[in-house]
């Protein structure tokens, strides 16, 4: 003890001023409060186990043929694979590869899609099948697909036929500010 009856301080290290961690202060201050259930949230889960299962990544559902976006991959190398051997065979995919002509009056258009109709079903025979192989590869019903992809198929192709309008660029109307 020191002669005014206070015991002696230890000694101490310089006092330095150390920046507070807000995130872990709030997460101390949370623990002390309560839910309306009378568990602390530290106690009470944030998600529940369903969705836990749903969130983790299962080992089948990843690959190279699982997922739409590898789909895509393989269905493009595939097309262009087999362009190739048929240009090298010397023919091509031309008649598959349809687009609308520049036309003025509504009549020019019906006129290049009555021309062209048989292209347009080709093309939507080879895409559904291709897109049906996938969608069957997926474990999706192939009879649920098929209608809502007829309808995209031909709201995109009349898409395309108004991008054709002689006028659409003065109008900056192109197919995708279209769609």
């Amino acid at each position: 003890m020191s002669e005014s009856g206070v015991p002696p301080r230890a000694a101490q290290a310089p006092s330095v001023s150390v920046p507070v961690d807000v995130a872990s202060t709030v997460r101390a201050r949370t623990h002390l409060f309560h839910n309306n259930f009378g568990a602390t949230m530290s106690d009470t889960p944030t998600t529940t186990p369903a969705y836990e299962a749903e969130r983790r990544p299962d080992r089948s559902s990843s690959g190279p043929f699982k997922t739409e976006d590898w789909w895509a991959v393989w269905i493009g190398l595939a097309i262009i694979v087999i362009a190739y051997l048929l240009f090298a065979s010397g023919t091509s995919i031309k008649w598959l590869a349809v687009a609308p002509a520049k036309w003025s009056s509504v009549s020019q258009a019906a006129t290049d899609l009555g021309h062209h109709l048989p292209n347009y079903i080709a093309l939507f025979i080879v895409f559904a099948i291709l897109f049906g192989i996938v969608v069957a590869a997926l474990g999706q019903r192939i009879a649920l697909f098929l209608p809502g992809f007829l309808v995209v198929f031909v709201v995109s192709t009349l898409i395309f036929i108004a991008g054709a309008w002689t006028s659409s660029s003065t109008y900056n109307l192109e197919p995708p500010l279209i769609a």
